[in-house]
């Protein structure tokens, strides 16, 4: 999700091995090069150590990718389990010191323009955000008109493989969405029907997912999201998600071919 700024900071490092041990890296608390390598020399071998041992980063942040999150609705489930599911990822990351956990809200209604609004104002108190995780890619499409405003362009992830999100993809303006395959979702729904209408238990609700109201465990069937980048984003169109007559138009005709969509 944030694969470019990671590559920029692997670059960092290659600049930094070239730097005098005097050179200063963290000017808040005074730490140079000397001091970093030093500490690596003693043992240390996470970013977390290092920092501990130095007290680099560990003033403003600046220099750790400050990543913003955009929730879906508060009163929808799905937004609440979409969000588990990523900061399952993302925490351990905030936690070893990996990236800086920035500005964290939920978006009414999965509204568009409040999704925009509520991103400019992280953005404005927040002019050192890195990265943005939004919940789809309605909003997504948001926090990238609010960044094109600024002359920015940062990793925005989105979710739903909608044209507009994949056109973005295209772009390189979104680095990646969610497909989720519609046809096996209607499949399996299917052949759970056949077998309730013949009086059969089905066999192939084999998970279980607990129902918000309820709490009670429900048997289930979960197909698997698959995550899209540029590099498999001829997936939702072979798929049928996504025809490729609305999705590879003039203006994207180029593009499409160098993803090597069919």
């Amino acid at each position: 999700m944030l694969e470019e700024d990671l590559t920029a900071c692997q670059l960092d490092v290659v600049v930094l091995s070239i730097l005098p041990d005097e050179a200063q890296v963290c000017n808040c608390n005074g730490v140079s090069k000397g001091r970093i390598v030093s500490a690596v020399q003693a043992g240390c071998r996470t970013l977390k150590s290092v920092c501990d041992a130095t007290r680099a980063a560990t003033g403003c942040g600046s220099c750790k990718p400050m990543v913003a999150e955009l929730n879906g609705a508060p009163t929808d489930n799905n937004a609440t389990l979409f969000a588990q599911g990523y900061n399952s990822v993302l925490d351990p990351l905030y936690a070893n010191g990996t990236y800086v956990k920035g500005p964290n809200q939920s978006v009414p209604d999965w509204d568009n323009t409040q999704a925009g609004t509520i991103f400019e104002q992280m953005l404005t108190a927040n002019p050192q955000i890195k990265g943005v995780l939004v919940a789809n890619d309605g909003m997504a499409n948001s926090v990238i008109a609010v960044l094109k405003k600024n002359k920015l362009q940062l990793p925005v992830t989105g979710q739903d493989a909608t044209v507009q999100g994949l056109q973005h993809i295209l772009d390189g303006d979104q680095c990646m969405t969610v497909f989720k395959d519609t046809k096996k979702e209607a499949d399996a729904a299917s052949q759970l029907a056949i077998a309730l209408a013949k009086g059969q238990t089905p066999t192939t609700a084999t998970q279980t997912v607990t129902d918000p109201q309820t709490k009670q465990p429900v048997k289930s069937v979960l197909e698997t999201p698959e995550a899209i980048t540029k590099a498999n984003i001829n997936d939702v169109v072979s798929a049928g998600g996504v025809a490729k007559a609305d999705l590879c138009t003039a203006a994207y005709a180029a593009k499409c071919t160098a993803a090597g969509i069919q």
